[in-house]
C-alpha cells in the first residue's frame, strides 16, 4: 500500500501543476513496478536500449481525466 500511497500523492502533486501527463521508466525486473503503474493506469510507450544489455521500459499516464480511485 505505501508505493501506491506514494504514486498517487505524486500524480495529485503533477495534476495541481498542471502537467497533461506523467512519464516514467523503470527496468524490465522491476514487475511489481509495472503492474503497480498498468494498475494505475499507466500503459507502456517503449522500450529504451540503454546499450550494454541494459534496457528500460517507457509508461506514460495521460492526466486529460479523473484519477482512478484505488482502495
Amino acid at each position: 500500500g505505501i508505493a501506491r500511497a506514494l504514486m498517487n500523492g505524486s500524480v495529485e502533486v503533477v495534476r495541481e501543476h498542471g502537467k497533461r501527463r506523467i512519464t516514467l521508466d523503470t527496468a524490465p525486473e522491476m514487475r511489481a513496478a509495472q503492474a503497480l503503474y498498468e494498475g494505475m493506469g499507466f500503459r507502456r510507450t517503449a522500450t529504451r536500449d540503454m546499450g550494454d544489455d541494459f534496457c528500460l521500459y517507457s509508461y506514460e499516464l495521460g492526466l486529460d481525466s479523473p484519477a482512478p480511485q484505488h482502495p
